[in-house]
């Protein structure tokens, strides 16, 4: 491809995927947004929730002096807070717990908040957990709106690691048309679509109009491996399924379904974290080297 990739997308990087410390540390996540507000080959950046009401606009400040598009990721609060958007029990934990991220995302200057659906559930109980989380996701919808933030879902595997409700993509997309909502749609990660056996052709096809954002990264399938499901391992790393040609194959769904459309520029960001023994440079490095290598042979 001879045109710029920037003509049709933000390029981003999910911070605290490449930087761990960042999610935990206020100086790592400080010097995590320095790192990626200097580097020229990121345009967006996936922060995660800021509680603290110092150092918000300390990120935001430094996001928005380096021109960057930012979304925050949430999907971490719904793990560490063993949140379940399909037990209506929950709805008004969630609620409670997810209006304080959308705060956090207005602090930061985020046009987004990304989300992951609570855990699989068995067939019997399954269409009462879809029905209760499409209801949370209307009413956080209409939250994120009042704030003028779009919401994102992302799918994850199902059976494989993670065994999240959201799930294959046209169980998805299903749920998207229940909530809809037009500040609400969905996101694709290249790393989870080998865990739910979609070709990245076919789950973008499938998305259609309700695909708003995607991920690139990578995973393992080797059962054997301790890196096995959804590490998020660098491209180059031992048992990594995903390179430069799977990352060509999302490039060129993406353009086939209209997802880089004239005149759109959705954010497609990269997610990889250093494995034991792996640098986070390096990973980084492998990533843009990546990316690069894709973008060169479409």
């Amino acid at each position: 491809m001879r045109e710029s990739l920037y003509r049709h997308m933000h390029l981003g990087l999910v911070l605290a995927m490449a930087y761990p410390d960042a999610r935990e540390y206020p100086e790592a996540l400080r010097e995590a947004v320095r790192a990626v507000a200097v580097d020229p080959f990121w345009t967006a950046v996936e922060l995660p929730p800021v509680y603290d009401s110092e150092l918000a606009p300390v990120v935001r400040a430094l996001v928005s002096s380096a021109g960057l598009v930012s979304v925050q990721a949430s999907q971490g609060t719904i793990l560490a807070e063993r949140l379940d958007l399909g037990d209506p029990a929950e709805r008004g934990r969630c609620l409670e717990t997810l209006a304080r991220d959308l705060d956090s995302a207005v602090a930061l200057g985020a046009s987004a908040v990304a989300l992951q659906s609570g855990p699989e559930t068995d067939d019997a109980r399954r269409p009462a957990a879809l029905r209760a989380t499409a209801e949370l996701l209307q009413a956080l919808a209409d939250a994120a709106a009042q704030r003028r933030l779009d919401l994102l879902l992302e799918t994850f595997d199902s059976r494989a690691d993670r065994k999240r409700l959201i799930g294959p993509t046209p169980r998805a997309v299903r749920l998207a048309a229940e909530v809809a909502r037009p500040n609400f749609g969905l996101m694709l990660d290249l790393s989870h679509l080998p865990l739910l056996g979609e070709p990245p052709a076919q789950a973008v096809r499938d998305a259609g109009p309700h695909l708003r954002h995607v991920h690139l990264g990578s995973c393992v399938l080797d059962k054997g491996s301790p890196l096995f499901g959804d590490s998020h391992p660098g491209f180059a790393s031992p048992g990594s399924v995903n390179g430069p040609a799977e990352v060509r194959d999302m490039f060129r769904a993406c353009f086939d379904a209209g997802f880089f459309a004239e005149g759109r520029r959705p954010i497609v960001s990269v997610e990889v974290r250093p494995q034991p023994g792996e640098t986070g440079e390096t990973v980084l490095a492998a990533a843009k080297r990546t990316v690069t290598r894709a973008w060169a042979t479409l």
